[in-house]
């Protein structure tokens, strides 16, 4: 925020500080002095607003908010399985490499209980064609559990880059 915009706010606020003091030691029967105190407040949350539109950087277009920062988009995307959905061992999960994956060497995954995070599948992905997938293996496991897709760089920790919460029956 730009300091002109905090000394007009500012000035506001002293304004309606004098004012209420006005209207308290008044004992609240000063028509002038309420109507000047309900004036300044309006006005202060006027500008308040404003301010916050203002301040923004990079503002977007009609109906988009513009002071919030942008969820980091997907590198992997589930391409036939939706969150919740019920599942057998056997079953086949399939996934689409996004264009912003470029930055990671290679792609692993991880079954895991939602409950114990204990993983009870996993491997290397390999995508042929920005494509790949992976089938269900038979396990004795029954209830909720995540997919968890993780991209690897050298030099660096892996990186989460997808999620998925789904149920084996």
């Amino acid at each position: 925020m730009k300091v002109k915009y905090i000394i007009v706010y500012a000035a506001l606020a002293a304004a309606f500080g004098a004012v209420s003091l006005w209207v308290f030691l008044s004992g609240g029967r000063s028509a002038k002095a309420v109507r000047a105190k309900f004036r300044l407040g309006g006005l202060l949350l006027s500008v308040s607003s404003m301010l916050s539109l203002a301040s923004c950087n990079g503002a977007g277009g009609i109906f988009q908010p513009t002071c919030y920062d942008v969820a980091a988009p997907e590198n992997v995307y589930f391409t036939n399985r939706t969150s919740g959905e019920k599942l057998k061992p056997g079953d086949v999960v399939a996934m689409s490499l996004n264009d912003g994956a470029d930055g990671f060497d290679s792609f692993s995954y991880e079954m895991m209980e939602l409950k114990e995070e204990k993983v009870f599948q996993s491997g290397e992905l390999v995508f042929v064609d920005g494509l790949t997938s992976v089938t269900i293996e038979e396990t004795e496991y029954r209830g909720d559990f995540l997919i968890r897709v993780y991209g690897h760089s050298e030099g660096m920790d892996p990186a989460l880059v997808a999620e998925l919460y789904l149920i084996l029956e």
